[in-house]
């Protein structure tokens, strides 16, 4: 808990997240993917958590 009312932080792998596929609308990976063992892991985990539809910015 941040102290911030509504907000939620969870703690998680990079490799694997803690989310069913496909319920989020955007992902936003900013400076991160370079600093990784396995960046296309992580990707391949970011665009299974996303909607077909989303917007995603690496």
């Amino acid at each position: 808990n941040v102290g911030v009312k509504g907000l939620q932080v969870i703690r998680a792998s990079a490799q694997y997240f803690p989310f069913r596929k496909g319920v989020f609308d955007f992902a936003l990976c900013l400076d991160v993917l370079e600093h990784l063992s396995k960046p296309r892991e992580v990707a391949a985990e970011i665009y299974r958590v996303i909607k077909s539809e989303a917007l995603v910015a690496i």
